[in-house]
């Protein structure tokens, strides 16, 4: 994987040695937190049989549990982000915004309409994903992201459970142009899965990247992965010094390389929002 600031998954999987910070009391924390969730999914489930209440309460206990670790002036929303000239995104499930840039232009309870500038992330949240629903996200964060446009957001999948074996998951993803331009990830399964970048080939004529599937082996940092990419785009983790002992709770077990489908010329990566 590639080396990167960054102190989740799509770091380096080598194990640094000579790295000696440790705190497995910490990790602990998160693990269950992701705990957590999984019992709120469960119990939601043996309760209530309306699905779109049931979504949204899904969503709720996520936004829930991110706003315990997220800094202050990042907020969770739901609803849209609108662009002067442009007009309004398509509703989105989870919008995280940094209150310090700009108010909100509309906004009632946790649901508003806020400066696209403002949006830091965009996170799709799904109850179980198949194939299909997995397809259906993508293309919604796909469109949301070419209408953002801001590198510097994140857009994400987070799922509580699915049937998909990892190759089927990496499968079910379609190597249109559009997902190669946009590269939606981390994609993230409560305790199963974390689907992520883990090298990217700007050579031309055909660049190239590649997702990884990783499974935790021992303490359940699913939900740590989805955390950490939060922290990426908002400055330096706090997690950082610890990096080597996360990875040591995963196990990659299926990876894909998506090639550019049309041949690329020029200079930088490649692709229409890189190059």
């Amino acid at each position: 994987m590639p080396s990167s600031t960054k102190p989740g998954l799509t770091r380096n999987s080598r194990i640094h040695t000579t790295d000696t910070h440790t705190d497995p009391g910490l990790l602990r924390v998160y693990a269950s937190w992701a705990q957590e969730l999984c019992s709120q999914y469960q119990r939601i489930s043996d309760l209530f049989r309306h699905a779109p209440s049931i979504g949204r309460s899904r969503e709720l206990y996520l936004a829930a549990v991110l706003q315990r670790v997220l800094p202050s002036h990042l907020v969770i929303r739901h609803g849209a982000f609108y662009i002067p000239g442009h007009g309004a995104s398509s509703e989105q499930d989870l919008l995280i915004i940094d209150t310090r840039k700009y108010p909100p232009i509309e906004e009632i309870g946790d649901f508003g309409v806020y400066f696209h500038n403002s949006v830091v992330a965009c996170i799709e949240v799904k109850s179980k994903l198949t194939r299909q629903e997995l397809r259906s996200a993508l293309n919604s964060m796909i469109t949301t992201k070419m209408v953002c446009s801001d590198p510097r957001s994140r857009y994400a999948i987070f799922a509580y459970e699915t049937s998909l074996s990892p190759k089927s998951l990496l499968d079910s993803i379609e190597n249109s142009i559009e997902f190669f331009d946009n590269r939606i990830y981390p994609i993230i399964v409560l305790g199963k899965y974390v689907v992520t970048l883990t090298s990217l080939q700007p050579k031309k004529p055909r660049p190239s990247f590649e997702l990884t599937v990783f499974q935790p082996k021992s303490l359940d940092l699913t939900l740590l992965e989805l955390i950490e990419s939060l922290f990426e785009v908002t400055g330096e983790s706090p997690l950082t010094k610890i990096a080597p002992e996360i990875r040591e709770h995963f196990d990659a077990v299926a990876s894909r390389t998506f090639f550019c489908p049309e041949e690329r010329f020029g200079t930088g990566l490649g692709t229409n929002i890189d190059s």
